[in-house]
């Protein structure tokens, strides 16, 4: 990878597709890794090295909702792990699956999770960034503090590419991120009202 301060970005903010997305389906359980793979999945460096245009073009496409720019920037059979102990917490497998994420986390968010890059690191085949996730559950007051109403969490996300698209992506958090996160996409309020 390369040197995080060589790339140090301007921070620029996604935000997720507000398309009515199909019927809701639970992620797929974890496909086995590709031929060839490293333990965990994602393949040692190698191949054509990924630029930081090719990363901010695919964050620009996906908050698009075009499925057809989305699809020069993602694989059509590209993988997705979400972290947490959550209803969209698990894999994603193929482009219409992580689409249908993006659909529900914009839903679920009134169409207010954003994602502000603070970070964009590039290598052989792969790409590593952080962003500043923020959201707000749909129908919440917008003064409300509560994790369970309020995503405010730093997240990173490691990307294999081939041939200049993502082929398998995975979100993480790490130590009062993580609980957040899974508490923000948790069915309940903290009061233990179900949210939308």
């Amino acid at each position: 990878m390369s040197d995080p301060t060589a790339t140090a970005p301007t921070a620029t903010t996604t935000t997720a597709p507000t398309a009515t997305a199909p019927a809701a389906t639970a992620p797929a359980p974890a496909a086995p890794a590709p031929a060839g793979a490293a333990p965990g999945g994602v393949e040692p460096g190698g191949g054509e090295v990924v630029t930081r245009d090719q990363v901010e073009a695919a964050y620009r496409a996906l908050a698009t909702g075009d499925r057809a720019l989305i699809a020069r920037h993602y694989d059509p059979q590209v993988r997705w792990l979400v972290p947490g102990d959550h209803p969209l917490a698990g894999w994603y497998e193929g482009l219409d699956a992580f689409l249908d994420l993006m659909a529900r986390a914009g839903k679920l968010s009134g169409g207010t999770f954003a994602m502000q890059r603070l970070a964009i690191m590039t290598g052989p085949g792969c790409s590593a960034d952080l962003t500043h996730n923020t959201a707000r559950r749909a129908g919440t007051p917008q003064d409300s503090a509560s994790p369970f109403e309020r995503l405010d969490a730093v997240m990173f996300h490691l990307m294999r590419w081939r041939q200049g698209r993502i082929v398998e992506g995975r979100d993480g958090t790490f130590g009062d991120d993580a609980t957040a996160f899974s508490q923000f996409w948790s069915p309940l309020a903290g009061d233990g009202t179900r949210l939308p």
